[in-house]
């Protein structure tokens, strides 16, 4: 399954430690044996395991505002100070 997506940071919700989790559902009729040798045959409707995605930790900055402020006020560095890089903002 894909992540769910936050539409104000466009990142998976669960983001933390630039990691999300999705859920992976093994196809119908699939066989598995955990670590303690117990198989268990899949019907393609439950989860298998959470697969480790890579996302950007963005702190709650909205997405839609800092490239807003980066196309209209880029040259002055609005955006680098909306995202909390001022020293990078003041070049």
């Amino acid at each position: 399954d894909e992540p769910k997506i936050d539409n104000s940071t466009q990142e998976p919700m669960n983001c933390t430690n630039h990691t999300a989790y999705v859920q992976c559902l093994p196809a119908p009729n699939i066989t598995c044996r955990d670590h303690l040798g117990i198989e268990k045959v899949f019907t393609g409707r439950e989860v298998g395991f959470y697969k480790p995605i890579e996302c950007r930790n963005v702190n709650g900055y909205s997405y839609k505002v800092a490239v807003a402020l980066s196309l209209f006020l880029g040259w002055l560095g609005a955006d680098r100070f909306y995202l909390g890089y001022p020293a990078l903002g003041k070049l």
